[in-house]
């Protein structure tokens, strides 16, 4: 598992062809994009209510967009 989400997080940041390093802010952005695609889908298949399952998805996918944004990421802990 751990192997083909490490190749998933790669391909998120630098396309499915390269094999290069992506810098250290660019991969926490990818694992915390993973993160909301499958917790949020699969937060939004354990609630019953349709209404509550349709804002998760559109809350993950509206956080994912600005994730994928080109707006700079702020420095992490370890960065500042």
């Amino acid at each position: 598992f751990e192997a083909e989400l490490l190749k998933s997080v790669q391909g998120v940041c630098l396309g499915a062809d390269d094999t290069g390093t992506p810098p250290d802010a660019q991969l926490d952005d990818a694992l915390v994009f993973m993160a909301l695609c499958v917790g949020g889908l699969s937060l939004s298949r354990a609630v019953a209510d349709k209404d509550l399952s349709a804002r998760i998805l559109r809350a993950c996918a509206e956080a994912s967009g600005r994730i994928a944004s080109d707006e700079p990421s702020p420095p992490t802990s370890q960065e500042a």
